[in-house]
């Protein structure tokens, strides 16, 4: 058995049809997206050579300094996906708490951020990311979830991404742990997490997930600035997200509602 199948709990392991590990693939969301095989379907690669992160942006997956996970399941409809990328996003923080509690039993529970739509952030610095892509296959989409965990980028890596960025082995500090069990153990808690929203999402929506992203909210409450494609960039307050996961920005006196992928936005404070 794949040493990160071991790691699963029994429930986990029988939901999945295929576990493809690839030393090396341009993009797991592509694999995932032309593949064949049946759903769910997980693949891991240790090394990206085109990785891809939200607006088209490079995604560095350089080789064995991260996680690069897709899952790939049917969904009902694109409907049913609306709000997924918050749920995805809470997914992965609890993952990062889970193992966090699991390598280190007495510390109290890390001061992650999510900040909308599914960056996980932590000290401010980027941690985590997620992609989500769809196919329409015949009747039935298919739903691919890319997720890429900093593991333990090395300075040359820092330097080529252009917004700050942290890791796994940075902020958990512990003696003696090797990056390959803590990828492997980082690969597992994933799995677990994002497997078990993708799906179970269609049948209980958003709703679940609110509360943990109020509480790891980074923008809620700040000076946010906005851009919009072909607008002007805009100034306001973020005041969380309502209960079909847009972002909630209040400028000039007025509340505004902003859908994934129609703005970019930024922290001011």
């Amino acid at each position: 058995m794949h040493p990160i199948l071991a790691l699963l709990p029994t429930e986990t392991y029988t939901k999945i049809a295929h576990f493809i590990h690839l030393p090396k693939v341009d993009s797991t969301n592509r694999y995932a997206l032309i593949s064949p095989l049946a759903m769910p379907l997980i693949c891991v690669a240790d090394e990206q050579s085109a990785g891809r992160g939200q607006y088209g942006r490079q995604w560095q997956s350089y080789s064995k300094q991260g996680v690069y996970l897709s899952i790939k399941v049917p969904f009902p409809s694109l409907q049913h996906t609306q709000g997924l990328s918050i749920a995805l996003a809470v997914s992965v923080a609890r993952a990062v708490q889970n193992l966090h509690k699991q390598l280190s039993l007495l510390a109290p529970p890390l001061a992650l951020q999510l900040k909308w739509t599914n960056d996980l952030l932590f000290e401010r610095a980027k941690l985590a990311g997620i992609l989500i892509e769809t196919i329409q296959h015949a009747d039935k989409l298919h739903v691919v979830a890319g997720v890429g965990l900093n593991i333990q980028l090395s300075s040359f890596v820092k330097q080529q991404i252009e917004q700050s960025s942290t890791d796994l082995q940075s902020i958990l500090q512990i003696k003696n742990l090797s990056t390959r069990f803590l990828t492997q153990k980082a690969t597992a808690c994933l799995i677990k997490e994002v497997l078990d929203t993708l799906l179970h999402y269609p049948h209980t929506g958003l709703s679940p997930f609110l509360a943990e992203w109020q509480q790891w909210d980074y923008l809620a409450g700040h000076p946010v600035q906005i851009c919009c494609a072909n607008e002007a960039i805009q100034q306001g307050v973020a005041l969380g997200i309502n209960k079909q996961g847009e972002l909630l920005i209040e400028i000039a006196g007025k509340t505004h509602c902003f859908s994934n992928g129609e703005i970019r936005v930024q922290r001011l404070d």
